[in-house]
């Protein structure tokens, strides 16, 4: 008998799963930080500027909320926005309740739909603000008025001063004006009279003794509370303790050239020199300057250093000026005499 044969099985094989990896996910972007903002009523426009490119093609404008405290209204935003550049949009907004408060404030919520450009939800959205303060950044507060000259009168007791922008001295206090003068008068004063408006940059004051000085030199103070302000914005002078007069103390002005064109004569000096007038219309020179032995009968300044004068007469080659004494109506110092001859 045959014996059978008996064949191995070999046992099945177990194959691995393959592990299919997850997929990769987008890297995070940057959320976009806010760097302006600013609400304007007229319009009803939110302006939004950030620090990076943004998408706001999903806003919610629910999610922007302005409370105009001063207007007295609340504001929620009321549409799509508007691209203003790839980092700025605008949002009309639309009134939709009342506001108190002294300011405007900005909230929006983290859900307001606006994302770094390449951004989605969660991953690059805005964070929002809350109860910020517009316009963002808060702007400086302006400058005050800046005294750039000032000169006194001692024949007439006048002051003036020229400032660096034009001024309101409507509401000017006369007595915060002092003047001591150890120089010529030995006296001191203060303002007694109205303030005058020269030009819309320059005050004139008529001041009164108030009694003897044994000091040196002239000075002026005029306190914090003398009522001048800037004419654009009503930001107040802050005035000055003790400065010394003339302001600036430039040397007395000599002519530096004299030219002529028929009655119109030019005086360049090389220093810096202004007019003292009445009212808009500017001063009316008197025989402290004369051309051919004739007294001007108008002066206008047409820069810094220059003033233009009229005569009656044309002149010509061999024709003359001169500055006898100081001119009444020149703030600044000038030398006198001196005199020269047109070529």
């Amino acid at each position: 008998m045959t014996p059978t044969s008996v064949i191995p099985v070999k046992p099945p094989r177990q194959r691995k799963r393959r592990v299919v990896a997850p997929p990769t996910p987008p890297p995070p972007v940057a959320p976009p930080v806010l760097v302006s903002a600013s609400f304007d009523p007229g319009t009803l426009t939110l302006s939004l500027a950030f620090d990076r490119a943004v998408d706001a093609s999903a806003l919610v404008p629910g999610a922007l909320v302005v409370a105009d405290g001063p207007g007295g209204l609340a504001y929620a935003g009321a549409g799509a926005a508007t691209v203003v550049s790839a980092v700025a949009i605008a949002v009309p907004m639309a009134a939709g309740g009342a506001a108190g408060g002294a300011s405007v404030l900005l909230t929006a919520s983290a859900a307001s739909g606006i994302v770094s450009l390449g951004g989605s939800v969660g991953n690059g959205e805005w964070a929002g603000v809350t109860d910020l303060s517009l316009p963002f950044p808060t702007p400086p507060p302006p400058d005050p008025p800046v005294l750039i000259a000032a000169r006194f009168d001692s024949m007439l007791l006048r002051l003036t001063l020229w400032f660096d922008r034009n001024v309101d001295s409507s509401e000017a206090d006369v007595a915060a004006f002092v003047v001591h003068d150890g120089r010529d008068t030995h006296a001191s004063y203060v303002g007694s009279g109205p303030v005058g408006l020269i030009s819309g940059s320059a005050i004139e004051i008529l001041l009164a003794s108030t009694g003897a000085y044994e000091g040196f030199g002239a000075t002026l103070a005029v306190s914090d509370a003398n009522g001048v302000v800037s004419q654009a914005d009503d930001v107040p002078w802050g005035g000055v303790a003790g400065d010394a007069l003339p302001l600036p103390g430039y040397p007395p002005a000599n002519v530096v050239s004299a030219t002529y064109a028929g009655n119109a004569v030019t005086l360049a000096f090389d220093v810096p020199v202004w007019l003292n007038g009445t009212g808009g219309g500017g001063p009316t020179p008197d025989d402290a300057v004369k051309f051919d032995g004739n007294v001007p009968f108008s002066v206008v300044q047409i820069n810094d250093n220059s003033l233009l004068f009229m005569v009656g007469g044309a002149l010509g080659p061999g024709s003359t000026w001169v500055i006898e004494r100081q001119p009444a109506w020149v703030g600044a110092d000038v030398a006198a005499p001196q005199d020269g001859v047109f070529e």
